[in-house]
């Protein structure tokens, strides 16, 4: 007796096992080039078409009854097709943003202006395309993928102009709408969609996320500038501006010792500035350099951290060089300079040949045409670090952040040029927590040698 229970669950626990094994064979494609030939059976127009064919032969050769059938069905098609191509020939539409520019994640409001000029409403319209990210997805039998359709209408009244808004969060940084939206339903029976282009006021530019940066302690340039720089830029020069905590790197020749004592910890001196710093940023953009894809991709990461260094770096009213594939831009602190680099930023699309790595390595060194610069930032990815293992950065100091997935990948790889700086950044993890707790080195080995 006991045997048979014990054989009874075991049967019972190889079950799930077995329909496991056997899941692959029924789901496997074993004749893809055929799917062009039957996909078409997948659209329901095909379907009533045969349900219609077959009604016709049977009302013909069997029974009259099959005529009824078949003329239901041609009856279904024909309403499912000409009422949403009525339905829209009276409507216009138009979209609008409440700002032109805004950051990744940010919520921008959006309004959608529909108008009816018909004497009937219209059922299940559908605002889709351009406003969410291009990824693959299963199609609906209309051709739009499910995850494409931004807004979902129920009614647009008879002789109505109606105002639809919503917050609209951009997913990713770009140009919005990507692509020319469309307005479109398939009401009644979702056979057949058609559809109504969308007229855009004013595009909407989103630029790169920002990632909180460490506070620096930026060193003295070596150009002298007269023009006014902001409150935050101290230096070592001119009349006191005041007194803040000691931060790594910072000299000891600038401690207030009357201030220490008083408050039991480091206090420094800071002073005015009437001298700006030179950096360089260069990135890879190179398609062959970057892995993953969508907004967790290396290169869209690289652009965030990019993005992130000339917010800090523009702030300072640093001399700022950004490089990348073979363009290079010589951006004007402040704002505007700031909007300049973030819309270029924005615009930027990864290469699709093979020219698109920098070149300042391919370069063999400095060239005498590039500004003069006493820190170089460099973001790179594992498989494009090994141009700059062996290319020389001349005199200036060089900083090296290694884009990677994973401890295997975000590991410090070998570096041929023991003067510069090398953090591996993991993008399985948080990277803004990996570049703070890189603030302390970053201070002491790179901006207060330079």
């Amino acid at each position: 007796m006991g045997s048979q229970r014990d054989r009874g669950w075991t049967l019972r626990g190889l079950w799930p096992w077995g329909l496991a094994q056997l899941a692959p064979l029924f789901t496997h494609d074993f004749c893809p080039w055929a799917n062009r030939y039957v996909y078409w059976l997948k659209h329901p127009l095909a379907v009533l078409a045969l349900v219609a064919a077959v009604s016709g032969l049977i009302g013909l050769s069997v029974a009259p009854q099959g005529y009824v059938v078949c003329a239901s069905v041609v009856a279904v098609k024909a309403l499912g097709i000409v009422w949403p191509w009525v339905a829209m020939r009276g409507l216009e539409a138009r979209l609008r943003f409440d700002r032109r520019r805004a950051r990744e994640g940010e919520t921008v409001s959006a309004t959608l202006t529909v108008v009816n000029r018909m004497p009937w409403p219209v059922w299940g319209v559908m605002l889709e395309k351009g406003l969410l990210p291009s990824v693959p997805a299963p199609q609906e039998p209309g051709g739009t993928s499910p995850l494409e359709i931004a807004l979902a209408l129920d009614r647009i009244p008879a002789f109505c102009q109606c105002d639809f808004c919503w917050d609209y969060k951009p997913p990713l940084r770009g140009e919005y709408p990507q692509q020319n939206p469309r307005l479109s339903t398939a009401f009644p029976f979702g056979l057949w969609k058609v559809g109504r282009p969308v007229a855009v006021h004013a595009r909407l530019l989103v630029w790169p996320r920002i990632v909180p940066l460490p506070e620096l302690p930026f060193p003295q340039g070596h150009h002298w500038t007269a023009e006014p720089l902001p409150a935050p830029c101290s230096g070592q020069e001119e009349e006191l501006l005041g007194t803040r905590p000691y931060r790594r790197g910072d000299s000891l020749r600038h401690i207030h010792w009357a201030q220490t004592a008083r408050h039991e910890e480091l206090i420094v001196c800071e002073r005015q500035v009437h001298r700006a710093m030179s950096v360089r940023l260069l990135f890879d953009v190179g398609r062959e350099d970057h892995f993953g894809s969508g907004p967790d991709s290396s290169f869209e990461w690289t652009l965030r951290i990019a993005a992130s260094f000339c917010h800090l770096l523009l702030a300072r009213h640093t001399r700022l060089t950004v490089e990348w594939g073979q363009e290079s831009r010589v951006v004007p602190p402040g704002q505007a300079g700031e909007r300049q680099i973030n819309d270029a930023l924005a615009r930027l699309a990864p290469p699709r040949n093979e020219g698109g790595c920098l070149a300042g390595p391919r370069g063999g060194g400095t060239s005498s045409r590039r500004p003069p610069s006493c820190l170089e930032i460099v973001i790179t990815t594992r498989a494009a670090f090994s141009r700059w293992a062996r290319a020389s950065g001349g005199a200036c100091r060089r900083i090296v952040l290694v884009l990677g997935c994973g401890e295997e990948q975000a590991s410090p790889p070998t570096l041929l040029r023991s003067e510069a700086i090398v953090l591996p950044v993991d993008l399985s993890r948080d990277v803004a927590e990996q570049l703070r707790l890189y603030g302390s080195k970053l201070c002491h080995d790179a901006w207060a040698a330079v």
